[in-house]
């Protein structure tokens, strides 16, 4: 028998590249990033909270409905399970092995984010508040790009002119505004428990770059010059690390 773990893993991260694939066939070229990013982050709770919820039990009272949801969408789920428990032969050790494996990489990924966070706390401490114009923002003495992280951008202004750090400082203002952080923060999580499925992965991507168009619309919407803005954002992307 299949241990149930094994079971959920599967379920979720199929629907993961379900959905990926149903954005980059319908969503991804349209220009509506703002409902394009309710989609993603709905697909990645919807993905991992689907196969705890027992369908047949929600609707069993109800005939004419369970029917109607039937014939609309095959329960898919139950025959996943069913393919996976009819599977012949597979020792007990083998699940317990992947299981192991499974726990491993969940460890290191949860060491790769906890890194991270330290590392950014570090650079927190090491940086200083500074105000221009209508922005403020920690001042880094490292050779970084621009960032912003929660409600806080860093920067070091010595890399930048002073027409290139408005626009950096507008672009970044966006992602604080808009609270970005939370969709990379799950999309992190995500990859910390479904960190072997390439679908967890194209999500976090996929996430990260409409953030992006999300933020360009609407800086461009600001009323900025956009080859200003373009070269400034160039500039960022070429900037030695």
């Amino acid at each position: 028998m299949i241990p149930e773990l094994i079971i959920y893993l599967l379920k979720v991260n199929l629907a993961l590249l379900l959905f990926y694939g149903g954005y980059q066939l319908f969503l991804k070229h349209y220009t509506f990033y703002s409902l394009n990013r309710i989609y993603l982050l709905l697909a990645l709770v919807y993905s991992s909270l689907y196969p705890l919820i027992n369908l047949e039990d929600l609707f069993q009272n109800n005939i004419v409905l369970q029917e109607q949801i039937s014939s609309i969408s095959p329960d898919w789920q139950s025959s996943i399970t069913y393919i996976i428990n009819q599977s012949p032969g597979a020792e007990n050790i083998y699940w317990q092995f992947s299981l192991y494996i499974f726990w491993t990489g969940v460890l290191m990924m949860s060491l790769r984010l906890i890194i991270q966070l330290i590392s950014l706390l570090i650079l927190h401490r090491q940086s200083e508040v500074t105000q221009t114009g209508e922005y403020q923002f920690r001042l880094i003495h490292k050779k970084l790009n621009p960032f912003s992280f929660w409600r806080t951008i860093y920067i070091n202004p010595e890399y930048h002119q002073a027409q290139e750090l408005e626009s950096i400082l507008k672009h970044e203002q966006v992602h604080v505004r808009q609270l970005h952080s939370l969709d990379v923060l799950l999309a992190e999580i995500s990859l910390i428990f479904f960190w072997f499925n390439p679908g967890a992965w194209l999500m976090k991507k996929a996430i990260q770059a409409n953030l992006e168009y999300i933020t360009d619309q609407q800086v461009l919407k600001s009323g900025i010059d956009s080859k200003a803005y373009q070269y400034a954002l160039l500039k960022i992307n070429i900037l030695p690390q």
